[in-house]
């Protein structure tokens, strides 16, 4: 998440090898991909915070509300976004595509682990129109 667009682009393959290869030491990486491989939105952020208030009882409610409005300001700013069309929409179809096979073998093999769509969210947002012209 730290890495320049130009950056994560280089190290992109690796992430994905390292992913596939070793899912069960790298799972929490794993996560951490997926969501920068998704398409920032909204109503991901209030339900994350909703999530976290409902399962959460021992953090303070004003602290739960200080964060979501932070991390609601930070996506209005178009920041987040603007991220992510920087890292990804200068990938060619063939690297698309690469990014889809990997969700769609994580989906296969490992849904179980991802129960509120993680993975359904990132192909539809994003990475669905690769699937034209793809084999999988």
């Amino acid at each position: 998440m730290m890495l320049t667009p130009e950056a994560f682009r280089y190290f992109l393959p690796a992430f994905l090898s390292a992913s596939v290869n070793s899912y069960e030491s790298v799972d929490f990486f794993v996560d951490v991909l997926i969501g920068t491989l998704t398409k920032p939105s909204r109503p991901d952020i209030v339900e994350s915070y909703d999530y976290l208030a409902q399962r959460s009882p021992g953090l303070p409610d004003d602290m739960l509300e200080l964060l979501r409005e932070q991390q609601l300001e930070y996506f209005d700013s178009g920041e987040q976004l603007a991220q992510f069309h920087e890292r990804f929409d200068s990938l060619t179809v063939e690297e698309g595509k690469a990014v889809l096979a990997f969700l769609v073998a994580l989906k296969e093999y490992y849904d179980k682990d991802f129960p509120f769509g993680e993975l359904d969210k990132a192909i539809d947002r994003y990475w669905s129109r690769y699937f034209e012209d793809c084999d999988i």
